[in-house]
């Protein structure tokens, strides 16, 4: 397939259907209180969207890809902005502001393949270059019959890096480099259960064509069981994106009050430090 046709099939099939979202509120066992936007039945054309994005060439992600095992297809950045505008027109919706794509991908997982032991982790291990993002998250669920979705861990009572003292995040990172400097392959996957410091707090429940927001600051992993994906793949795409302060400073007054309240649900606001 040449690129320009599969350009026109990638906009064609990326039609939104629906961008009315639920917004999940979920309380932790310390009390606070963590949030979730899903919209269910995103696209108009899921099964080709899904059947398209399947041929691409998948590679197989080593071990240094400690979030993500199986299989990945990276898009490239120079065409970000093109192929997720049908995501960020419709969060633009309920966040009141452009979001710029920083990384997008398809996961590709399976209830047997070469994988390691992976803890919960964030999509933000910096916390000294919040500003550089990411400042939300999303996953497209793009296999038919989708069972699970994803856990939502504390580690130390902590929802993520962001809420931890110093002292938190360096056990967390020798916690973790442990872990990735250790021989522990395996050959299917396995959730975490609770131990030491991990609790398993909630996990968020996802199906075919169904777009799932949260923040990039909580400790997170895939939640499936090995024998849920034995025929097909745990298929979906996920995009990672930040918020620029130049774009914060343009927003309207009305706009910024109507973001007030999801802003702070979701983390942004501590993120890239701006207060309305």
């Amino acid at each position: 397939m040449k690129i320009e046709e599969m350009d026109e099939k990638f906009i064609k099939f990326s039609e939104v259907n629906n961008t009315k979202p639920e917004i999940n509120e979920h309380v932790l066992s310390t009390g606070e209180k963590s949030y979730s936007l899903v919209i269910k039945d995103f696209l108009k054309y899921p099964d080709e969207f899904s059947s398209l994005l399947a041929s691409f060439p998948h590679f197989k992600n080593e071990k240094e890809f400690t979030g993500r095992p199986g299989k990945s297809f990276l898009f490239n950045p120079s065409n970000f902005p093109k192929l997720t505008f049908f995501i960020r027109k419709s969060l633009f919706e309920h966040f009141k502001i452009n979001l710029e794509c920083i990384s997008l991908y398809t996961n590709c997982f399976s209830g047997i393949m070469d994988t390691h032991r992976i803890p919960p982790h964030t999509d933000m291990d910096e916390p000294y270059n919040l500003p550089i993002g990411p400042h939300l998250v999303s996953n497209l669920g793009l296999t038919k019959n989708f069972k699970g979705g994803t856990s939502f861990w504390t580690f130390m009572k902590k929802r993520g890096i962001i809420d931890m003292n110093i002292e938190e995040i360096n056990q967390y990172y020798f916690q973790m480099n442990e872990i990735n400097h250790s021989d522990n392959r395996i050959n299917q996957w396995e959730n975490t259960d609770d131990d030491g410091e991990w609790k398993l707090e909630y996990y968020v429940s996802w199906g075919y064509n169904d777009l799932v927001v949260y923040s990039p600051t909580l400790f997170h992993q895939p939640y499936f069981k090995k024998d849920w994906f034995l025929d097909d793949d745990r298929f979906s795409l996920a995009s990672f994106y930040t918020i620029k302060t130049e774009d914060i400073d343009k927003m309207p007054p009305e706009l910024r009050a109507d973001a007030y309240d999801i802003w702070k649900k979701f983390e942004i606001c501590k993120l890239v430090n701006y207060y309305f």
